[in-house]
């Protein structure tokens, strides 16, 4: 029994005592039926004292007497005063009020479930069923919902076998160390941790014991429980992660951001080709001007009637002048907008590079704060190995077991640390993948702003440059009204410009179509980049609101187990249950 106490306190209990005036501890030993059933129940409660000051205490136990001294103290319900004289106060009692683990023992043999007295001194496969049930809920608001938390127990249940009569023995979650003619079996458990984080399986609510016997008998068997877990400190990690689900809370608001200002870019692109409609009909008209009038030229007998047609064609130039004259408005109304989402496409360019530089930096700082952790677990895993070839050896000694059994607690410590931080690596470099894709999308968004840039210029010196040949042609039309000669030079310069304007027509409508396909880009990207927002970047803030989610169940599990004051009392700082179940000899 000793023995196996002194393993638990080494294996179990690692966070620190106080050292105020009054330290208390509480142990609760358990004699149990072969069923798990509490036959026996005696609390022992040790007070470290470093004051000769009348103490306050707390506790709920009846029968309560002092078992290392001649301390007094006066009881006033609850309260208890002791007169100490400076001395630690070691006193005991019982209670009838319900423990927080349920234990339940089943046997089985071939498979079979039976009752211990029918299969003591049989011959076949053995299991040892321990069914733990944690009794302590807790109502607890997670995430903005009330959500079932049990208060965390660590359950460490521990037997020696006779290696004579009995062979091919296992454990779960646990360990079985041969020492030649016995086998020592160690195993944890955490009874309602499942439930807790609402992961379905219940591998850590039961142990069972399995091997096969010539003759079947049952030891001792010693389980101890504990509601502490690991050092506040070493969650320092979910500081990082608060950042990260930040990060990817902005991430998320600008990737927004991007896919209506791409929505917005295809919106404009409609317009502009709507525009380079207009001024495909301007052209055609203008066209369609000048060959009506090169097959109209007047006569020398006709002067008026040409005059007539150099006045008409003077009118359609003005309208053409006016319709090119709307198109350049509309399309430096499209460059300054494009400006604009240049400007903002390059702004949300630097913010994601940013984020970048902070994801990275996390990064190195977590794997630094990984390779730190592994290379302490490796560390253990060589001194195990170590003492574990001792075992086998001359050298075993009860001091290098005791090692033995405190480093492998340590190392099943690391090993979570280190999954944690290795879990924590992978979503930051998912993040960093995430944000490179963002980069790349911001990018290619900006050489495709630019270059609409470039062809609404090319679009608005082309109407300028028409603006200006009509205009010199209406200055054509007001000489050739004068005189019949310049009638004669406009037929020449109406031809010239006849076909100056086909050539400009046909360029317009390769304009248009060229403006055709630049918008169904800009479609197809405005929908690529809604397709991202919903398939990545949705989806990776949906991943960050699960790590939240379980983040804050991980915290309140860690604050139940810090807040525990005790079974019997309520300023107990440390609390262990000590069970034994009788053996049938």
């Amino acid at each position: 029994m000793k023995k196996i106490i002194n393993i638990a306190i080494c294996g179990l209990l690692i966070v620190p005592l106080s050292t105020s005036a009054l330290t208390k501890t509480e142990s609760v030993f358990n004699t149990l039926n072969t069923d798990g059933k509490i036959e026996k129940s005696i609390i022992t409660n040790h007070i470290k004292i470093n004051t000769k000051e009348e103490l306050l205490d707390n506790s709920d136990l009846q029968n309560i007497k002092n078992i290392n001294g001649n301390e007094t103290f006066k009881q006033d319900g609850y309260n208890l005063v002791w007169k100490s004289n400076g001395k630690d106060i070691y006193y005991q009692g019982t209670s009838t009020k319900e423990q927080p683990l349920e234990i339940n023992i089943k046997y089985f043999l071939n498979d079979e479930e039976k009752s211990l007295a029918d299969i003591l001194g049989k011959k076949g496969d053995i299991k040892i069923q321990i069914d733990f049930t944690n009794k302590e809920k807790n109502a607890l608001n997670i995430n903005g919902k009330i959500e079932t938390i049990y208060t965390p127990f660590v359950v460490m249940a521990g037997t020696i076998i006779d290696s004579k009569n009995n062979s091919d023995i296992k454990v779960t979650n646990g360990k079985v160390v041969e020492t030649g003619s016995k086998s020592i079996i160690a195993s944890i458990s955490s009874p309602g941790l499942y439930e807790s984080l609402n992961i379905n399986s219940k591998s850590l609510d039961k142990i069972e014991i399995k091997y096969k016997t010539n003759k079947f008998s049952l030891n001792n068997i010693y389980i101890i429980a504990t509601p502490k877990l690991i050092e506040e400190s070493d969650l320092t990690g979910f500081n990082k992660i608060n950042s990260l689900l930040s990060n990817v809370d902005k991430l998320q608001t600008s990737m927004n951001e991007i896919e209506t200002g791409a929505l917005t870019l295809s919106n404009g692109m409609n317009e502009l080709k709507e525009g380079v409609n207009s001024l495909e009909n301007g052209t055609e008209q203008l066209y369609n001007g000048m060959n009506k009038l090169s097959t109209s030229l007047p006569s020398e007998d006709n002067n008026e009637k040409n005059e007539q047609a150099l006045n008409y064609l003077k009118n359609n130039n003005n309208t053409a002048v006016e319709s090119l004259s709307n198109a350049i408005t509309q399309l430096e109304k499209q460059q300054k907008e494009i400006t604009k989402q240049i400007e903002a496409a390059n702004s949300k360019k630097e913010y994601v590079d940013n984020q970048i530089n902070t994801v990275e930096s996390n990064l190195e700082t977590v794997i630094n704060t990984y390779n730190s952790y592994y290379s302490k677990l490796e560390q253990l895993n060589i001194e195990i190995k170590d003492l574990e070839s001792k075992l086998s050896g001359d050298q075993t000694t009860e001091a290098i077991k005791n090692k033995l059994t405190e480093l492998k607690a340590q190392k099943q410590s690391l090993e979570t640390i280190v999954l944690l931080l290795k879990n924590q690596i992978e979503a930051l470099n998912g993040t960093k993948e995430a944000l490179n894709g963002t980069i790349t999308s911001i990018s290619g968004t900006l050489q495709l702003l630019l270059q609409t840039n470039d062809s609404i210029n090319i679009n608005i010196n082309a109407n300028k440059n028409l603006i200006t040949l009509i205009s010199g042609n209406n200055k054509v039309v007001d000489t050739s009204i004068n005189t019949i000669d310049s009638m004669r030079k406009l037929s020449i310069a109406l031809n010239d410009a006849s076909s100056a304007t086909y050539k400009i027509n046909n360029g317009t409508k390769n304009l248009k179509t060229g403006t055709e396909k630049l918008e169904n880009g800009t479609l197809t990207l405005s929908n690529g980049i809604s397709q991202f927002n919903k398939e990545g970047i949705n989806k990776l803030t949906n991943y960050s609101t699960k790590i939240k989610y379980y983040k804050n169940k991980v915290e309140a599990l860690m604050n139940l187990s810090k807040t525990y004051k005790g079974f019997s009392s309520n300023n107990s700082r440390e609390t262990l249950f000590i069970n034994k179940v009788k053996s049938s000899k």
